[in-house]
């Protein structure tokens, strides 16, 4: 019975790991090959150590950053691991892979251009993607052995089960660890190795004994801390000072102390020296600081601490949910929620230990904290690495004190607490999927498609599909593109929202269709890209915005230079109808008058607000605003006819012509708005009574809507006009 209760809680955490470990695969076959923050530079630098027989040496800046291989800083085991095990796959198609795209967005939320890279709808024919598969696995298996550690250290720390559970929840269910876990990253490494460290500090500390093997399991955990990122370094000070200040409090013996130490030591020379040897004969220095801060320097960085602060809020928001590269953002509820609960738990954690006199527990874990947000701080301050994956080697303290903390709280309904937690990550595939939509073929095209039929340079825009007819002035505009066709200069797609009347933009966006290569695509297929535009317009009035489409060829020197691709009729852009931009909160004014004309059960006549004066003279001006309602949604385009009437039936003056930025197709069922037409009556006008005259047009056949309960269909019953010398 015993058995079966100690065996129980290592069954939950395996279903956990388990669960893990699902979700971690899921959310790597969601993420195109190189979309995770720098993983092609991690994989080049194991490619190309296979492909040289010898490790990457930096040179400059801008050979560096060119190469793609911008890791080579780092040092290498993760690195050397990989290549062992890719050694025996054909990387050749591995440049098939390597398409920049020029207008990525990196470290800021967006709605295009996420991806890093262009990609072919069809992958390259060689094995590149089996190896990137490979080391994508060694990483989710790093990434698990440091959940399971959380686990032991959760239950360590408090002697229940259960909070190693919670802890382990809490760090399986942060969907930028989720995401991190299933790329290729030496981060994985670093913090597998971090969380081992700091789980021997703890474990001896409680048994009050360190061994031969506990001495030779330190040696390697000092020597893979030091080859696999620098931020590991602090903590094997920090084993140092505790091995010191354990044998002072009589924790373990001096001899076990300096038994230790020298374990430290030798791992630290004999696995890792040659690496900063290496790097001193090089760079002149340990840790190439001088080099790598020539390449990656972020600048005259400030001191003013609020905009610091401001920075470390970022970070702290991308440990929990920043996917891509820091551009895929979780709800906006997401973190003040992640912030409140863990804020509450840490707090409640370390009191608990401290009123239970763990001291040592307390101060270990605050310590490796705050050690990791000090080098992270320390660290932005010479480069560019405000990225909240840099704090992952934290959360063997983190996740056990927030846990504690938690269950001091709320007791077993502490797992309430974590369930939006739970929900947002198992949507984080997802949300992967939406935001790396890649290019999709079609057999035809829905019945809804606006056609187009235009050709530019072989691109075949055969047409597009609005998502929906209408959008707020400050929504999301999505359109399914309809292409045909390559370009071999893999050219952008620009695309506008306009304002019907003035031209100006609403909204733009320029990026690569579904993130692809437009030289890779098959010219016999048809393929379907989602686009999105965030509006930007002022509101008021319903009005219909104009779509404006323009492919451009980027110049890869700079993105704000290239070639515009002509249509096929000599233009560089293309005009057509977009959906009806609709302001909830406007609100149509009162017409002066009220009417009630029926045109062909389509449009309503309900009001119209007259001139001031209906006395003009010849040369004079006025308006008239008609106040109308649609009756349904219309498929015919339909012309408005407005004028001045003599006695004869002749046209003294008229402004036909469609509702200025309304036009009939955009039309819904209940749309209320204001046409407002303007005469000017002409010099030699001879004087008389005039009358105004309405009339609607199929532009197709030039027919006239009929008037409802009437045998015209002239509108003849607004007032009168007196035209006087």
């Amino acid at each position: 019975m015993n058995y079966t209760k100690l065996q129980k809680p290592k069954l939950i955490a395996l279903s956990i790991l388990l669960f893990f470990v699902l979700l971690v695969l899921a959310t790597s076959a969601s993420t195109p090959l190189f979309e995770a923050p720098d993983e092609a530079a991690h994989y080049l630098y194991a490619h190309n150590i296979i492909e040289s027989n010898s490790l990457p040496i930096m040179t400059n800046r801008a050979e560096v950053l060119s190469s793609l291989s911008w890791q080579r800083h780092q040092p290498p085991l993760l690195y050397l691991t990989g290549a062992l095990l890719i050694r025996w796959i054909d990387r050749s198609d591995v440049k098939g892979y390597l398409r920049i795209n020029p207008l990525a967005v990196q470290g800021d939320v967006s709605l295009n251009n996420l991806n890093s890279h262009l990609h072919s709808y069809a992958p390259p024919t060689g094995n590149t993607l089996a190896a990137v598969t490979v080391m994508r696995l060694l990483c989710l298996l790093l990434a698990s052995s440091t959940l399971w550690f959380i686990y032991e250290m959760g239950y360590l720390v408090s002697g229940k089960p259960i909070i190693g559970l919670l802890a382990m929840i809490l760090v399986a269910i942060m969907p930028t660890f989720v995401f991190i876990a299933g790329s290729i990253n030496n981060d994985n490494l670093v913090t597998f190795i971090h969380t081992a460290g700091v789980y021997w500090l703890l474990s001896r500390w409680q048994a009050r004994r360190i061994q031969v093997r506990h001495a030779l399991l330190i040696a390697l955990i000092a020597g893979g801390l030091a080859l696999s990122k620098y931020q590991g370094l602090p903590l094997i000070m920090l084993i140092g000072v505790i091995l010191l200040a354990g044998a002072w409090l009589h924790r373990w013996t001096w001899r076990e102390a300096l038994l230790s130490l020298v374990g430290l030591a030798l791992g630290l020379l004999l696995l890792a020296g040659w690496w900063y040897a290496r790097n001193l004969s090089l760079y002149g220095d340990l840790m190439a600081v001088s080099m790598t801060r020539s390449i990656w320097g972020r600048g005259p960085v400030t001191t003013d601490l609020g905009v610091r602060l401001v920075e470390f809020i970022g970070v702290w928001r991308s440990m929990w949910y920043m996917l891509g590269y820091l551009n895929i953002a979780g709800p906006t509820w997401f973190y003040p929620w992640v912030t409140l609960v863990s804020g509450l738990g840490l707090l409640s954690g370390v009191g608990l230990f401290i009123r239970k006199r763990h001291w040592f527990t307390a101060l270990l874990l605050s310590s490796v904290i705050v050690m990791l947000w000090v080098t992270l701080y320390i660290s932005t301050s010479q480069i560019n690495a405000s990225q909240g994956r840099f704090l992952f080697p934290s959360l063997i303290a983190f996740a056990p004190l927030v846990a504690a903390g938690l269950y001091t709280i709320a007791g077993k309904r502490s797992i309430v607490l974590l369930l939006p937690l739970i929900i947002v990550t198992l949507f984080t595939p997802v949300d992967l999927l939406r935001a790396y939509r890649p290019l999709e073929v079609v057999t035809s095209l829905p019945d809804d498609t606006v056609v187009v039929e235009r050709k530019a340079e072989g691109i075949h825009l055969l047409g597009y599909r609005l998502q929906s007819s209408s959008v707020p002035p400050d929504g999301i505009l999505a359109l399914d593109v309809f292409l045909q066709g390559n370009h071999p200069d893999d050219p952008a797609l620009i695309v506008a929202a306009l304002d019907p009347v003035s031209g100006l933009s609403l909204g733009q966006a320029e990026f690569f269709p579904g993130m692809a290569a437009l030289s890779t695509l098959d010219p016999q297929k048809v393929y379907r890209a989602r686009i999105v535009l965030q509006l930007q317009s002022p509101g008021g009035a319903p009005q219909q915005a104009d779509l404006l489409f323009q492919w451009r060829v980027i110049d890869p020197s700079t993105t704000t230079q290239g070639r515009f691709v002509n249509w096929d009729n000599g233009n560089s852009a293309l005009v057509s109808q977009g959906p009806l931009i609709q302001d909830a909160a406007f609100e149509l004014h009162q017409p002066y008058s009220t009417i009630d004309v029926n045109f062909g059960n389509a449009i309503q006549l309900f009001g119209y607000t007259g001139p001031e004066s209906r006395v003009v003279r010849p040369g004079d001006a006025f308006e008239i605003q008609l106040f109308w309602r649609s009756l349904r949604v219309q498929a015919d385009d339909l012309r408005l006819a407005f004028g001045l009437l003599n006695d004869a039936d002749q046209i003294l003056v008229q402004a036909d012509g469609y509702p200025q930025g309304l036009p009939s197709r955009s039309w819904q069922a209940g749309l209320r708005f204001v046409d407002t037409r303007r005469l000017v009556i002409p010099s030699d006008a001879p004087p008389g009574t005039y009358r105004l005259y309405l009339a609607w047009y199929r532009s197709e056949d030039n027919s006239r809507l009929p008037i409802t309960n009437s045998d015209s269909n002239l509108f003849l019953d607004l007032p009168k006009i007196e035209i006087v010398p």
